[in-house]
């Protein structure tokens, strides 16, 4: 856990004035990060210690098309 919990760090940080990764475009990145981070909560990790992702996975999960995704995937209910 000692390095994912160095990663999230790092990602923290990155994300510190950028909506997304690589700034304030959504790119294929986001995309997998965002699948990444859901995983979180399988692990029993909260992302509250990290308010930077925290908010980037609400960002990131508000997109209609993320949304529309989830929703194909029976992640959520419509």
């Amino acid at each position: 856990m000692v390095k994912l919990y160095a990663a999230y760090s790092l990602i923290e940080k990155n994300l510190n004035e950028k909506s997304y990764l690589l700034g304030e475009q959504f790119t294929a990145i986001d995309a997998y990060l965002f699948t990444i981070l859901r995983w979180a909560s399988h692990l029993k990790i909260d992302l509250i210690n990290w308010s930077n992702i925290s908010n980037y996975k609400e960002r990131v999960s508000a997109r209609p098309k993320v949304q529309a995704a989830l929703f194909a995937e029976g992640l959520i209910k419509g």
